[in-house]
């Protein structure tokens, strides 16, 4: 659990935060995408500043907190050590099961074949900056939040335990605890040495923008579609709505509003 002092230093945070939002999203909102109020660069200092470049965890699993555990391929393959800690649920980030890695991999069959009773999800994520592993946050979430709220043990592992696994743990923190990116690196680092890639640093830093600001977010996903889809979609029910009100005007004395209808309310 977080101490006195770094829940007061998070509170802090929030506050700066709120008082300089307004500024920020509408810098947002006119990036490119890659322009958060936290950038992946700060989270790569703030874990770089901690452990002096070393990428090697000194222990196989960590408890992040109470009944959360972050660990490495060899400690979710050792059954006893799952019995020794208690864990009931296990969370694999880089689940691939073939017929050439199945005696590598933790899967429902690994444990079931070993008597070791637990729920198991899996979860095919490569440790690419390019892989998109934000598309698990939700799914992982929920997984994590319904096992400690069953009062169950987690167990979330990859390979080693420092990239994949620890931007789920990271993401998990954010969605259902509401810490904001970088306390929820902060957290998960001062417990164990991680280092996610470049590319899941920045879908964290997305991730921390979208719970920030939600409305904003959603425009941010409405602009994909296309703008120019959009001002056709409203200008036509504001056209739908102006006809059913007057249904015997003369279409063509119709004024047009050379005013951004997108979200605007329409005159009645």
């Amino acid at each position: 659990m977080l101490s006195e002092e770094e829940q007061q230093q998070c509170k802090q945070k929030k506050v700066k935060m709120v008082v300089h939002s307004s500024g920020a999203l509408l810098h947002s909102l006119s990036s490119d995408g890659t322009n958060f109020e936290t950038s992946p660069e700060e989270l790569k200092e703030l874990l770089s500043d901690r452990y002096y470049g070393s990428q090697i965890p000194s222990r196989h699993y960590d408890e992040i907190f109470q009944s959360l555990y972050l660990a490495d391929m060899k400690t979710a393959r050792n059954v006893l050590t799952l019995e020794k800690l208690g864990i009931t649920h296990v969370l694999n980030c880089a689940y691939s099961p073939t017929p050439f890695t199945h005696n590598g991999e933790t899967s429902e069959t690994y444990y079931r074949e070993r008597n070791f009773p637990c729920e198991f999800i899996g979860i095919p994520a490569l440790d690419l900056p390019s892989y998109k592993i934000s598309q698990w946050f939700e799914e992982s979430s929920q997984f994590i939040h319904d096992a400690l709220k069953a009062k169950g043990k987690v167990l979330v592992h990859c390979q080693v335990g420092v990239s994949r696994s620890a931007t789920l743990v990271i993401a998990y923190l954010m969605i259902k605890h509401g810490i904001v990116a970088v306390d929820a690196v902060q957290l998960v680092g001062a417990r164990r040495a991680i280092f996610p890639n470049d590319g899941f640093l920045k879908q964290i830093c997305e991730l921390d923008y979208r719970l920030r600001h939600p409305r904003n977010a959603l425009l941010r996903s409405l602009s994909v579609i296309s703008r120019h889809t959009l001002l056709k979609i409203f200008r036509k029910s504001k056209r739908s709505i102006r006809n059913t009100s007057n249904p015997s005007s003369d279409n063509g004395s119709a004024s047009t509003s050379h005013s951004n209808p997108v979200f605007a309310v329409p005159q009645r």
